[in-house]
């Protein structure tokens, strides 16, 4: 079995962490401040309401105005705060919006070559990398999922390698990595590093990958 080794660790194209895309930014600014603006409105509503059943606010139409625009304010501060805060940390590791990740590359050797030499290269990707299910179940396929734990950038990443024969000696590879979380939106560039660490790893052994890499 042929040693795999990380030549070099691998360096993402860094974007500008003063210009975070804007498409990221609203994305970011709906899913944390909308909640906080509905939140406070329904406190708001329900605050009035109770007011004027105990008939202790002489002006609820005031009362809810001003807890309204509150509440707005506050949501939106707070979502303009994480949007520019998360997408400005996602730029500065990377230019790419995608969080899911994969590469279609051939690889000229043997199933079970290929199989061990992916498993090879999914545990060299980071020390909590596991490999969490080998299926062989279809004849000429096989594929590997493995999973990243808890780090300084994603709550855990899933990497999966397909493997499919069309020929004996010839195999087609997919590499491909999402985070474990499919609701994340930023993943500070962790699944394209996965993607392309497995993807260096496995042309050491002669694998040839497309340039492009693609994701969703």
């Amino acid at each position: 079995m042929q040693s795999l080794t990380i030549k070099s660790r691998f360096v993402l194209d860094p974007g500008n962490p003063m210009r975070p895309d804007l498409r990221l930014v609203r994305r970011i600014f709906r899913v944390t401040g909308t909640p906080f603006i509905l939140f406070g409105l329904s406190l708001t509503l329900c605050g009035a309401a109770w007011g004027l059943n105990v008939d202790q606010n002489p002006e609820p139409g005031i009362a809810m105005a001003v807890g309204g625009l509150t509440s707005i304010f506050v949501g939106i501060f707070f979502g303009t705060v994480m949007a520019l805060g998360l997408a400005c940390l996602h730029a500065s590791r990377t230019k790419d919006l995608r969080v899911k990740h994969k590469r279609w590359g051939v690889i000229r050797k043997p199933l079970q070559e290929a199989k061990d030499l992916c498993i090879e290269a999914l545990t060299a990707i980071h020390h909590k990398v596991r490999i969490h299910k080998v299926d062989g179940s279809r004849f000429g396929e096989v594929l590997i999922e493995a999973k990243k734990g808890l780090t300084m950038r994603t709550n855990g990443d899933v990497i999966c390698c397909q493997i499919l024969t069309i020929m004996p000696d010839c195999q087609v590879i997919q590499v491909a990595s999402e985070p474990k979380w499919r609701a994340a939106m930023v993943d500070y560039g962790s699944n394209l590093e996965n993607v392309e660490t497995v993807v260096d790893l496995l042309e050491q052994c002669g694998a040839r990958f497309a340039r492009e890499p693609s994701g969703e």
